[in-house]
């Protein structure tokens, strides 16, 4: 240690404090900083995953991320609930637990962090595909109801000519509901009470548990299984075979298939959501090894597909509830086994540039590889096998 010098050490006391002061303010000026770019990130409207949003992004250099909004919705766990986009609103009608139990309730959120309970006893059929059509909610299974609010619903027919099947997808297209996805045959109404048949025997078969979308003024369909054995056998469901197709059609009656592989892999019980200009296709049930499936890949024609990596991601999940809205990508539950109830936000600020395709290969994607997608060791038991 230096000896003590009354000439010197005074004023070295001075530039310390001094230096001290200065990297104080210029700590403060930037946290001030962070903060006002924090609430452009997140804005006003954002509400509580705003701010959160913004540091995810800002840890990742500004890249999008998804954010875990929260960790247990109010509405129980759950999966196969429905989503609907109405009046300002996110709605989640339904849903499944096991043992094989259906909870018949229906809720709603402008922000994704407070749900509200609009109705514990829905009295349209369990599992009733929801859409949003001339300025009503419409729930659509063996029988068609509609509502203006969520609480007081009226059934508009006793009967759809395909019956209350499983795992079908009801859309809106061109002014009309169209409702396929569970079967060869695709069906619309203008009414819900008088139905068309487009096709009897669409050319990607018996299809069930697929991803349905409308896109580019299109219908798409997507992965799902069809009710025979793989050879050799599939590790989950044996009576089942997995597909990793892309369809699409113009017109309901001629299909076209867009991709006959692509680069993920095979799956059931996966959702598609069409956001910031883009399809995505979202989580999914990997039939062939038994687990579960927690990828995200997304598209802006259909047959180039690309795998959208983030820091942080949801549990590997099957039957999520997806929504595009208020600028954002939501996933909402499902089943990881066991059943979930939380919500995740991914905010893509504007659509996938070329620099993100720039490293891909020669045909603009990706290799294809086996180990590609992110798997999690489940297993059904025989109690799950589904009759929803």
């Amino acid at each position: 240690m230096a000896a003590y010098d009354p000439a010197v050490q005074p004023g070295k006391a001075i530039r310390e404090l001094s230096a001290k002061m200065t990297a104080r303010l210029m700590t403060a000026v930037l946290l001030l900083a962070l903060h006002a770019k924090g609430q452009q990130l997140g804005g006003p409207s954002e509400g509580p995953g705003g701010s959160s949003r913004a540091s995810a992004q800002a840890a990742r250099g500004g890249q999008p991320d998804w954010v875990q909004v929260l960790d247990k919705a109010p509405f129980s766990p759950r999966d196969t609930a429905e989503d609907l986009v109405y009046d300002g609103r996110m709605w989640l009608s339904n849903g499944w637990h096991p043992p094989q139990v259906l909870t018949r309730d229906l809720w709603c959120s402008t922000d994704g962090t407070r749900w509200k309970l609009v109705s514990d006893n829905t009295p349209y059929d369990g599992y009733s595909e929801m859409v949003a059509y001339h300025g009503k909610m419409w729930a659509v299974k063996k029988t068609v109801w509609t509502s203006t609010n969520g609480v007081v619903w009226q059934k508009v027919s006793d009967a759809t000519p395909f019956g209350e099947r499983s795992y079908g997808e009801a859309v809106v297209w061109r002014d009309r509901i169209c409702q396929l996805g569970s079967g060869e045959d695709v069906w619309s109404t203008s009414d819900g009470l008088q139905w068309r048949c487009d096709h009897k025997s669409a050319p990607y078969g018996k299809r069930f548990a697929s991803a349905v979308t409308v896109f580019h003024d299109k219908l798409w369909l997507m992965a799902g299984a069809t009710p025979e054995p793989n050879n050799p056998p599939e590790k989950g469901y044996k009576t089942t075979t997995t597909h990793n197709d892309v369809w699409c059609s113009a017109d309901g009656a001629n299909w076209t298939r867009v991709v006959e592989h692509a680069p993920w892999a095979p799956r059931q019980w996966s959702a598609a959501q069409v956001y910031a200009g883009r399809i995505w296709l979202i989580g999914g049930y990997d039939n062939v090894n038994g687990r579960n499936l927690g990828d995200v890949w997304t598209s802006a024609d259909g047959s180039r597909w690309e795998r959208f990596a983030t820091s942080h991601a949801f549990a590997p999940r099957h039957e999520v509830t997806p929504y595009a809205y208020a600028g954002s990508l939501w996933v909402v539950a499902g089943n990881t086994w066991p059943v979930v109830n939380d919500v995740w936000r991914l905010t893509v600020q504007e659509p996938a540039s070329t620099s993100r395709s720039a490293a891909a290969n020669a045909n603009g994607l990706p290799p294809a590889r086996p180990g590609s997608t992110v798997l999690a060791e489940t297993n059904p038991g025989e109690d799950e096998r589904d009759t929803r």
